[in-house]
């Protein structure tokens, strides 16, 4: 008997997205890179006048066990904060990547974090 698998784009996506290319899009889209625990996580802010817009766990270490199905739920928010099916989600990060290469020569750097904190530090709590 023939297996019957279901069609998940946002399977289809996480594997062609890398998160350095997620990265590029928030920055790129207003959101505020709040901590960065280097190689691990990165958190992300969508202020607003009124507020905050969203919040996002980015996460950054592709060898852990559950690496895709964490970058799922995240590209899974990204599509819902912003109402896009997840190939329109796709081709506004592959399109910020592009062009975020295109004005840095080193392509390689992750955005800077907005808090002035260095990459491994954290944010007091209030």
């Amino acid at each position: 008997m023939m297996k019957m698998t279901s069609f998940d784009p946002f399977r289809e996506i996480t594997s062609i997205l890398s998160p350095h290319e997620v990265s590029k899009y928030l920055a790129v889209e207003g959101w505020q890179l709040e901590t960065r625990d280097r190689g691990i996580k990165e958190i992300w802010r969508l202020p607003s006048q009124g507020g905050l817009l969203g919040r996002i766990m980015l996460p950054l270490a592709i060898d852990y066990v559950d690496f895709s199905r964490r970058f799922r739920d995240t590209l899974e928010a990204l599509a819902t904060i912003y109402d896009l099916d997840p190939a329109e989600l796709a081709e506004r990060i592959i399109a910020a990547s592009a062009s975020t290469m295109r004005r840095a020569p080193d392509s390689n750097s992750a955005p800077p974090l907005s808090s002035g904190l260095n990459s491994d530090e954290k944010p007091a709590r209030s």
